[in-house]
C-alpha cells in the first residue's frame, strides 16, 4: 500500500526536481481509523498538465493489486469528464511513479 509520503518521495525521485518541476497534492485515505492509501493530484507546472491519483486497491476483481491514474484538467477534477485521453488507467506500485511521471512529460490529451 502506497501512502502519501512514500508516493511522494517515489514521484519525486523518478522525476528528477530539476528537469521537471512538480507540485504534487496527496492526502491520505483513512477509513475508520484503517490507512487504505492516499489520492490527490500531481501538476507539472511547466505545461500545467495534471494527473489524478488514487492507491486505494479494490476489494475484488483481476485489479485488485493495481493503483489507479488518469488525466485531469486541474487539482479540483475528480471525474476527468470531457477530456481527451482521460479514462482510468492501471499501475502496480512499483510502476505507478514512473507511468505519472510518464504522463506528466506527455502533457497531451488536455482539452481545457
Amino acid at each position: 500500500m502506497l501512502l502519501a509520503t512514500k508516493l511522494k518521495n517515489r514521484i519525486l525521485l523518478a522525476a528528477k526536481p530539476e528537469d521537471l518541476p512538480l507540485k504534487i497534492e496527496l492526502k491520505n485515505i483513512v477509513i475508520n481509523g484503517v490507512k487504505r492509501g492516499c489520492s490527490g493530484f500531481v501538476t507539472n507546472m511547466q505545461t500545467g498538465s495534471c494527473v489524478y491519483i488514487d492507491t486505494e486497491k479494490l476489494v475484488y476483481g483481476p485489479l485488485s493489486d493495481k493503483c489507479m491514474y488518469r488525466y485531469a484538467r486541474d487539482n479540483k477534477d475528480y471525474s476527468s469528464n470531457c477530456l481527451q485521453n482521460g479514462w482510468n488507467r492501471w499501475a502496480t506500485d512499483e510502476e505507478l511513479p514512473k507511468q505519472v511521471v510518464g504522463l506528466l512529460r506527455e502533457g497531451i490529451g488536455i482539452v481545457r
